[in-house]
């Protein structure tokens, strides 16, 4: 064990390679000119699978979930990165966010692959960190699980893109469910008063006790492997580092998607096959794909994503939404969906900026940005959450959002998603 958390502790080294730039006209020349440049090597991925076959068996195994991870300032109190729970069925669950993932990636980068028993020990001692970046004050009093060090793929210029969705689409029984119905109905939020102090080996945390379904354990596996298994993702550019002719995000182009999963099933065959049977897919929602679609796209540090392709982009998104019944977002001057897309999709953005650059007011150097800032209030994006798509899926925050915000962020999933 002491190899892995050594490893955890240095998992920026050796640095991730910066993104290059470079463009590709369709799906298979970007997967093999970038996305597979940073793939894992196979036996590496192979040797993960195997771990984590056996990792899963184990009664007393330490699960991750993605959720319960973002929440508007005043409602931080909701948060739950960290905070581990102890069923009666002798395994444990902690939340988190989609960083944790990181984790994973990066070994398996590295060629770096732990015993399933390290893994499981590191995990159940609280020594495998939960998560990196942020957290609040309001988690840290209970954060049972620690944070991490950074393994830097963000600052490379990459984004983990997961190929099938960790936040919806589990088959059982002949329905689908999403993340959000599965924690509801068998890992729920709780209340910060359930988490109470407790004292193991001389060390103190906060622990939940809980008890659960015996079906439970099959959708936290599938979740589990969905959300680690280096079969489940790959490193895509940022959005704000590549711009294509079909999305908002190449990382969620459904095609590249299906390529990649694709490329899976030719790759590993019986080990994919395998990893399918675990996570819960009906495996009609991925389509057989030889890569000749047209995406155009560019991609590296330097790209800065014009007025005009924004505008564009907007301009029919706005079209799009304007004739969807289902839409609740009112537009307004340039489109609110397009101040909203902006928005939260690029980190460097102001409402000043949103008027001056996209709206043609002249919205002064020093103050401004009130009119942009009181069209997106209305429908429901605040300050806080600038940037947020840039940092985690659009699937992702939709598991939390609630309100007009979660109608917009349908909407531009829906516009997303209709450009395929």
């Amino acid at each position: 064990m002491n190899e892995l958390i050594e490893k955890l502790n240095k998992i920026y080294l050796p640095k991730v390679t910066s993104l290059p730039s470079g463009e590709s006209k369709d799906i298979s020349n970007f997967w093999e000119g970038l996305v597979k440049k940073y793939l894992p090597c196979k036996n590496t991925v192979l040797h993960w699978h195997k771990v984590l076959m056996q990792y899963i068996k184990y009664e007393d195994a330490v699960f991750a979930i993605r959720t319960f991870n973002n929440a508007h300032p005043q409602k931080y109190d909701t948060l739950r990165r960290g905070f581990l729970t102890a069923t009666n069925r002798g395994y444990s669950y902690f939340y988190t966010d989609n960083f944790f993932a990181a984790y994973f990636q990066k070994m398996a980068m590295d060629n770096f692959v732990p015993a399933a028993a390290d893994l499981v020990n590191a995990l159940k001692l609280r020594k495998f960190p939960s998560r990196f970046g942020r957290n609040t004050s309001n988690e840290r009093v209970l954060l049972a699980m620690p944070q991490g060090k950074d393994p830097r793929i963000n600052d490379a210029g990459f984004k983990i893109a997961h190929i099938l969705s960790v936040g919806r689409d589990y088959y059982y029984q002949g329905e689908m469910f999403s993340l959000t119905n599965i924690v509801s109905k068998y890992f729920p939020r709780g209340e910060r008063d359930d988490w109470r102090l407790t004292v193991d080996s001389g060390n103190e945390y906060f622990l939940r006790k809980l008890e659960v379904e015996g079906v439970a354990r099959k959708f936290l596996v599938a979740q589990f492997l969905r959300f680690v298994h280096p079969f489940n993702y790959f490193l895509s550019p940022q959005k704000k580092f590549e711009k294509n002719s079909v999305c908002i995000e190449i990382a969620e182009y459904k095609p590249l998607l299906d390529y990649a999963y694709d490329y899976n099933m030719r790759t590993y065959g019986d080990a994919f096959l395998e990893f399918l049977q675990l996570v819960m897919t009906d495996d009609i929602s991925f389509r057989k794909s030889d890569g000749s679609k047209v995406i155009n796209i560019e991609y590296g540090r330097g790209i800065q994503k014009s007025t005009v392709t924004r505008q564009k982009s907007a301009s029919q998104a706005s079209e799009k939404i304007k004739h969807s019944k289902s839409s609740s977002i009112r537009l307004s001057g340039s489109s609110s969906l397009e101040l909203a897309i902006e928005y939260l999709t690029n980190p460097k953005t102001s409402f000043r900026k949103l008027e001056s650059g996209m709206m043609g007011i002249a919205s002064a150097a020093r103050g401004g940005g009130f009119i942009s800032k009181g069209i997106l209030n209305e429908i429901g994006v605040t300050a806080d959450k600038k940037g947020i798509l840039a940092l985690i899926s659009i699937d992702e925050e939709i598991l939390t959002a609630s309100g007009q915000y979660l109608n917009v962020l349908v909407d531009i999933k829906k516009y997303n998603e209709s450009t395929v």
